[in-house]
């Protein structure tokens, strides 16, 4: 006998059944330990053929699992719960994998589903060892481990491209079952027994993150810290973990600073792996700071996967997941061109990937039948993919969508997908009544599509009545019946964009608390080229970019000058640049689009629009200038400052002391003018320091230390410069530090003997 498949079980009726049918044709055996249910789980489990056993709970996990261990004959173990599933495609390869029999255990990516059954989403895999030969057994009384001793007895780990669906964590299920009540009781008591555990702190870190209690995370994470510091800690996979949750809960509480330093210290314990740079990305991003985020997720993939099936990370951190949020970021950005290459990159890394399918299918003219034949083919190996792939489709008005519907299998993700995409199409007309199930829940979905439409329509009393016997539904629509506010768009903008429901979408996003969250979810949809019709308040940088895009498109360009300039105050954007670029050409300005440019490629190096705006306009570098052509500018720009001797005769050290001591003048002379609201006045000044440090570097031996350290802090100042450039609020917070680099400088060679 080739597979054992074993599970613990306890009052899982609701679920079992959907578990049991996903192993047939896998295992050869199942195993059921029931621990005292209550309902039809051991009836439902033998019916499927498994052998059944009873055993009292004693509130150990690691005993359960092997006491189900004891009773299993496989050559192999698999080690599944009844609220997780196999995919077809998956059981396959899990069987071919062991039938090899290369390894001693092989890890599974565990897929987490969070949210509500009616609305989920996927959270990243976590890398598990679940099937192993059998005669190893667990360790522990909770989150019980089998890998310790596995690679203590020399076990050959093998990592398998097999996912295992657990649904365990949709609200519905943890109210049903009361796990975090449990885990917390059980945890605890360890605790109380071993304090300094950090296996078990770190569980109980997850704990409190799954039930959202993000300062408990950061007590128990604090204490857990302070172990790990003054301990020597044999077990560095630990450390990780507590590095990870102890950031990720800095940032749920906004704490950016304490966030950073944990991310900047993890990644230096921890090089090699990339979930501190990920996680670090994860939260600039939810805080609008793009271009940081980008940063570091271009990190991310510089370190790449970690390649180690012992090692527990956050899955794809180091290539698709980074280069599917690098995607994310650059369309945010309004570079689709760049955008649409890391979609199809994180794609080419892993091909599982929903959400990617449906941010790529919005990049793409899904009208060409050769686009959409060749995406439903790279999507056909996952019926999950397949259903957000249509659902894009559905958006963007693509009938094939609908007769493409009965090609895409039915399992527990896929089918409340097809449920509201067929409801929808009826409520669209696009499907007959008759093509949805003779169901109940199949009537109130239509119902609530319906309902919808009639919200589009401004037909509030009959979305009320069309709601009356659904209650939950019409609270969470009461807000956009009655204008009342906070509006969170979020739980609602699939279906609303599945029924075409864009005036109300677009009358609604400037109101709307989470429209930073949904934004590049809105860009993925048709509202993205109808984004300039909708009324925003200005209070984001995004929010004046698309105001001064709107301005300019009806020509209004005093308005648009006007949101451009506001937009200044926040970080720079390539949308931004291009929208500067285009006003300066529309007043004939080539001079000062092309500077835009240049500098925001600085800022962009890897921005696709804007290398292909400065092709276009034939951007150059700025050309060097010699030392005596900098001081004689800076006669010429400051002409009340008067020196002692003409340029010329200058010996050479006075020359570099007055260079620097210009450059603090400027400085000076940008914070003033900046004050004054003089941006551009301001930018002179800037870019005649940048030439000072271009002709400083030009000088430096970055053969020695010396240099490329000087050339390094130059480089640091000049980017920071280019940050003054295009978003002058930032030399108030920065003016200091610029000043005093310079002022050391000058002072330094002024010490220098001739």
């Amino acid at each position: 006998m080739l597979l054992s498949a074993c599970l613990i079980v306890k009052n899982e009726a609701h679920v079992i059944e959907r578990c049991l049918k996903s192993l047939e044709g896998v295992a050869d055996e199942i195993i059921v330990v029931d621990t005292g249910s209550t309902d039809d789980t051991p009836r439902i489990a033998a019916a499927f053929g498994a052998r059944v056993y009873q055993a009292p709970w004693t509130g150990d996990f690691g005993e359960a699992r092997n006491r189900s261990l004891q009773h299993a004959q496989g050559d192999y173990v698999l080690v599944i719960d009844a609220d997780e599933f196999l995919p077809q495609e998956d059981g396959k390869r899990l069987r071919r994998a062991i039938e090899a029999g290369e390894a001693d255990a092989y890890t599974v990516d565990l897929v987490n589903y969070v949210g509500s059954v009616a609305r989920f989403v996927r959270a990243p895999g976590v890398r598990v060892v679940r099937v192993f030969r059998r005669g190893f057994t667990y360790q522990g009384t909770i989150h019980e481990q089998i890998l310790p001793q596995i690679a203590a007895r020399g076990g050959r780990v093998q990592v398998l491209d097999v996912e295992l669906h657990h649904l365990g964590y949709l609200a519905e299920f943890v109210a049903m079952k009361g796990k975090p009540d449990r885990n917390l009781s059980i945890l605890k008591q360890v605790l109380d027994q071993d304090p300094e555990n950090l296996f078990h702190l770190t569980n109980l870190m997850a704990e409190y993150a799954r039930i959202n209690q993000p300062e408990r995370v950061i007590e128990v994470g604090e204490r857990a810290y302070a172990i790990a510091a003054s301990h020597l800690v044999t077990e560095p996979h630990l450390v990780l973990r507590l590095y990870r949750m102890l950031a990720a809960a800095y940032g749920d509480i906004g704490d950016s600073n304490r966030l950073e330093r944990l991310a900047s210290e993890g990644e230096q314990l921890f090089p090699s792996i990339p979930d501190l740079p990920f996680i670090h990305g994860v939260y600039e991003m939810k805080q609008g700071r793009w271009h940081k985020a980008i940063r570091l997720f271009e990190r991310c993939l510089e370190i790449g996967p970690v390649r180690s099936e012992i090692v527990d990370t956050i899955a794809g951190a180091g290539s698709f997941v980074a280069a599917a949020k690098l995607g994310e970021l650059w369309l945010l950005e309004g570079d689709v061109e760049r955008a649409r290459d890391y979609f199809v990159q994180s794609l080419r890394a892993n091909p599982r990937q929903e959400g990617v399918f449906f941010f790529l299918a919005s990049l793409l003219p899904l009208g060409e039948a050769p686009v959409w034949s060749q995406l439903w083919r790279a999507a056909e190996h996952d019926p999950v993919c397949l259903a957000y792939l249509a659902i894009a489709g559905a958006m963007w008005r693509q009938d094939w969508v609908w007769s493409a519907l009965n090609e895409i299998d039915h399992t527990p993700v896929t089918s409340p997908i097809l449920a509201k995409l067929r409801a929808s199409g009826v409520a669209l007309g696009k499907l007959e009544p008759s093509s949805l199930p003779d169901e109940p829940a199949a009537k109130l979905e239509q119902r609530w599509f319906q309902a919808l439409l009639a919200i589009n329509r401004r037909e509030g009393d009959l979305a009320r009545s069309l709601l009356q016997d659904q209650p939950e539904r019409l609270a969470q629509l009461e807000p956009w019946l009655s204008g009342g506010t906070p509006l969170h768009i979020g739980p609602l903008l699939d279906e609303l964009l599945l029924v075409r429901a864009h005036r109300l979408l677009l009358q609604s996003l400037p109101q709307a608390a989470d429209r930073d969250e949904v934004l590049s979810r809105v860009l993925a949809s048709p509202l993205r080229d109808m984004l300039h019709h909708v009324a925003w308040r200005g209070e984001r940088g995004w929010e004046c970019d698309f105001l001064a895009t709107a301005a300019f498109h009806r020509r209004d360009i005093a308005t648009s000058l006007k949101w451009l300039e506001r937009g200044l105050a926040y970080e720079p954007t390539v949308r931004r640049a291009v929208m500067e670029a285009d006003l300066a050409l529309a007043h004939r300005n080539v001079d000062h689009a092309s500077t835009v440019v240049r500098q925001a490629r600085a800022w962009f190096p890897s921005s696709d629009i804007l290398r292909h705006i400065e092709e276009r306009l034939h951007v150059t570098e700025r050309q060097a200038r010699s030392l005596d052509e900098l001081l004689e500018e800076g006669t010429t720009m400051n002409p009340h400052r008067a020196y002692q001797m003409s340029v010329a005769t200058m010996p050479l050290k006075v020359k570099i002391v007055k260079l620097h001591e210009r450059a603090v003048e400027c400085v000076d002379q940008v914070m003033e003018l900046v004050k004054q609201g003089d941006i551009m006045g301001a930018r002179t000044y800037i870019q005649y320091v940048q030439d000072i440090i271009t002709f400083l570097r030009s000088n430096l031996d970055v053969s020695t230390e010396a240099g490329k350290a000087a050339n390094a802090s130059y480089g640091y100042f000049y980017k920071m410069l280019v940050g003054w450039f295009l978003q002058p609020a930032r030399v108030a917070d920065e003016y200091q530090e610029m000043r005093q680099f310079w002022q050391s400088w000058a002072d330094t060679w002024a010490k220098v003997q001739a």
